[in-house]
């Protein structure tokens, strides 16, 4: 169970967090099943790399977890793949017990990074295609911004053909009970990494199709896929990868959302007439109960609808 330093391949380690207490995650989206702040870290013959790190409450776990495998004295590289707080927030401490690492980010990252917390030494900002080398194990670093932020970048390890994707293909749910893919039924988790795609990336929908159209014309591989929220998939990559780029399209089906409010029930059981009637029609239909359902499950299923329908009572002589 990953609630220690967990060995991915060789030399290449989960060492995130797990969070059951943030009720909600950015202030929104509920967490009832828990959140990942996944992070990781790669060693080569001669140098060692930390790509991402996690949120402020977090920090001393975060730190332990790490130095399970190597001191944080001994990190050559801290990579940034996005500057959002939840993969940044244990910066300040970090950074002090690194005093020799030097910080990896895409330019506009750089400029988060000093706005937010005041670092600009150390700190290299790399382009579309460059790469380090850690002593026969190359990271190569990829733009891939709006997602879902403009500072956004994949890092890639190319001899083993393993993405670190940031947000791109990540989910809701801890990961203390199973880390990999080929631990745990998937089928319960993808409607949580929907609802997750639905919630934090779906403004930005088309830079997930231009993202993957692009890694498919890069031609890279991936062997193992490991995003910064969610499960690694090391068995299957393209079982999320694929439903990314199916809910991503937003090609609409034979399918309704419904959404309904009632004071006394007498609008739910309108609902219900219209609900039956568009399922003999052969329509699928997702129902809602506006007082209780969660915002980001209703999300979720409204990215691939062909039709919405709000229910609501009248109140004071107002909807």
């Amino acid at each position: 169970m990953p609630n220690c330093a967990t060995r991915i391949i060789d030399e290449v380690y989960w060492v995130g967090v797990n969070d059951h207490e943030t009720p909600c995650f950015e202030g929104l989206w509920a967490l009832p099943k828990g959140m990942s702040y996944n992070a990781y870290l790669v060693r080569g013959k001669e140098k060692t790399a930390l790509i991402e790190l996690t949120k402020t409450t977090y920090t001393d776990e975060f730190i332990g977890r790490v130095e399970e495998i190597v001191p944080l004295s001994e990190v050559d590289y801290i990579i940034h793949n996005h500057m959002e707080p939840d993969h940044t927030g244990a910066i300040p401490a970090v950074y002090k017990l690194c005093p020799g690492a030097e910080i990896l980010c895409t330019a506009k990252a750089k400029t988060f990074l000093d706005q937010f917390y005041g670092e600009g030494e150390r700190v290299t900002a790399v382009k579309d295609g460059d790469s380090i080398d850690l002593g026969g194990r190359t990271l190569k670093f990829l733009s891939y911004p709006w997602l879902h932020w403009p500072d956004t970048m994949f890092t890639y390890l190319v001899e083993d053909k393993v993405l670190f994707s940031c947000d791109a293909f990540g989910g809701y749910g801890a990961v203390d009970e199973a880390l990999f893919d080929d631990e745990m039924d998937l089928e319960p988790y993808w409607p949580e990494a929907r609802r997750y795609l639905g919630t934090i990336v779906a403004s930005y929908l088309q830079h997930v199709v231009k993202a993957i159209d692009k890694w498919v014309k890069g031609g890279m591989g991936i062997d193992v896929l490991c995003p910064s929220h969610g499960p690694v998939y090391r068995q299957n990559p393209m079982a999320i990868i694929s439903r990314y780029q199916e809910w991503a399209k937003n090609d609409k089906k034979a399918k309704v959302v419904m959404i309904v409010g009632s004071m006394w029930g007498n609008t739910h059981k309108m609902g219900e007439v219209v609900h039956r009637r568009l399922e003999e029609k052969g329509i699928e239909v997702k129902y809602f109960d506006a007082a209780s359902a969660e915002p980001g499950a209703i999300l979720g299923e409204m990215l691939n609808a062909g039709g919405i329908v709000f229910g609501a009572p009248t109140y004071d002589a107002n909807i």
